[in-house]
């Protein structure tokens, strides 16, 4: 079993969608659930995004901003810090850890998905989202558009460069990415259409 599941994708990468799509499994540890950390989309009322997240300016995560200063020790210390509950399969979602997959890689043995979707593409559905006035998580640590967009860049460049390194393939639907990851199927079925993600176990 894995005590971790992390998940990285740029804002607006539907890896909400994803992260969605397995939570549900009875293999994962959900004590990181509450109402407070749900957001449903101010127009068409969907739920977008549940659980704990982990990046500067967010609930959790506020160090990762210095992430080379911090042990193994410390990013235990954080990522447990969400949860009620000790267990394994714990979905680790942060957007910034994106950019340091690599050393992810190396301190923990647990398994990495990564959601890819070109960087306008996911500039435009983190707008449609709800963008600025998204409640959970918080994303003031990106000022403005000009900076989200560029963070978005360097995010999915990091991303891709990885999956290149790791001769990863897509994975086409939740179904298939829970067995990958050792973990029950939910009950739900999701195809993944409208990005690419990738396993590194």
């Amino acid at each position: 079993m894995n005590d971790y599941i992390f998940l990285v994708g740029a804002p607006g990468s539907r890896w909400s969608g994803v992260a969605k799509s397995i939570y549900f499994s009875d293999s994962v540890n959900r004590s990181d659930y509450s109402q407070e950390r749900l957001y449903h989309n101010l127009k068409s009322k969907e739920l977008m995004h549940l659980g704990s997240y982990f990046d500067p300016g967010m609930e959790f995560g506020g160090k990762l901003e210095q992430f080379d200063t911090l042990s193994k020790t410390d990013l235990i210390e954080m990522f447990n810090s969400a949860f009620l509950e000790p267990g394994p399969n714990k979905i680790i979602k942060s957007h910034v850890l994106s950019e340091h997959i690599g050393k992810i890689n190396v301190l923990f043995p647990d398994p990495i998905v990564l959601v890819y979707r070109y960087n306008e593409d996911c500039f435009d559905w983190w707008k449609e989202a709800g963008g600025w006035d998204i409640t959970y998580p918080n994303y003031h640590w990106y000022q403005n558009d000009l900076v989200m967009r560029h963070q978005i860049e360097i995010q999915n460049e990091a991303i891709i460069t990885f999956k290149e390194q790791h001769r990863l393939y897509s994975i086409h639907n939740n179904l298939d990415l829970a067995e990958m990851l050792g973990i029950n199927k939910p009950k739900n079925y999701l195809r993944f259409t409208d990005c690419e993600v990738y396993c590194k176990i």
